[in-house]
């Protein structure tokens, strides 16, 4: 790559994404500025907008600059061995995802926020399609399933991301606060009581991770028992989606 006479590499929009996207992992996007972005560069500020036309652009970019990364992801997934059934692809696809925005703690609330429907964000649902409808689902039904499985993907971890996990101390007063409360509401002070917790995860009081994998099986498992009622076939009996 040529150098600048300064002996770095020229400034380009890639630059001025990756060191933004840098910049988040350490200080979140609301507190991201331009002015940051360009200290890290070790750029004047203005010269950022010959890459970027302002900030709206620069976190468009960063949203799908997140999705490339759930893209190479994927590509670095084994091929399903012979027999697999879609939704075990697509539950491998979207567990895959997951792992990339556990990495970023700001890049779920980024897309979902943004919003943006850029090439990368179209590959992964065009890929995301095509597993549905190699599995046999009609396009009505692939319609209705990549919104659901995006939303399990992306707005479940925006949700939870962003929210820092209590510590130990606040963990245990948010379950000794539910254990005062099992008069008024004595059905959730039962499932809290009964159920194995975690203070630690972001959702306080379970695993974060088996709430999500389960949440998703029931999707995947709506989704076939949908798909096998459209071709007139029995339902399959109920078990794991991999």
């Amino acid at each position: 790559m040529p150098r600048t006479r300064a002996g770095r590499a020229p400034l380009s929009r890639d630059r001025v994404v990756e060191a933004a996207s840098d910049l988040a992992d350490a200080v979140a996007t609301g507190r991201l500025t331009m002015r940051l972005v360009a200290d890290r560069l070790d750029v004047e500020a203005m010269a950022l907008y010959r890459h970027v036309a302002d900030k709206d652009d620069l976190l468009d970019a960063l949203a799908e600059r997140v999705v490339e990364r759930l893209n190479e992801r994927a590509a670095q997934l084994d091929p399903p061995a012979p027999g697999t059934p879609w939704t075990g692809v697509a539950r491998e696809r979207v567990l895959a995802a997951r792992q990339v925005l556990l990495r970023h703690p700001w890049a779920a609330r980024q897309v979902h926020e943004r919003g943006t429907m850029g090439p990368a964000t179209l590959r992964w649902f065009d890929d995301l399609s095509a597993v549905l409808f190699a599995g046999g689902c009609s396009a009505d039904l692939v319609h209705h399933a990549v919104h659901a499985l995006g939303t399990r993907a992306i707005g479940y971890n925006a949700e939870l991301l962003d929210v820092a996990p209590p510590g130990e101390e606040e963990g245990q007063d948010m379950l000794a606060a539910m254990a005062a409360m099992s008069q008024t509401y004595p059905a959730i002070a039962r499932m809290v009581g009964e159920i194995s917790h975690d203070a630690s995860t972001a959702l306080g009081w379970c695993d974060d991770q088996e709430e999500f994998e389960f949440g998703l099986d029931l999707l995947l498992e709506g989704i076939e028992r949908r798909r096998r009622a459209e071709a007139g076939q029995p339902a399959a009996p109920p078990g794991p989606c991999s």
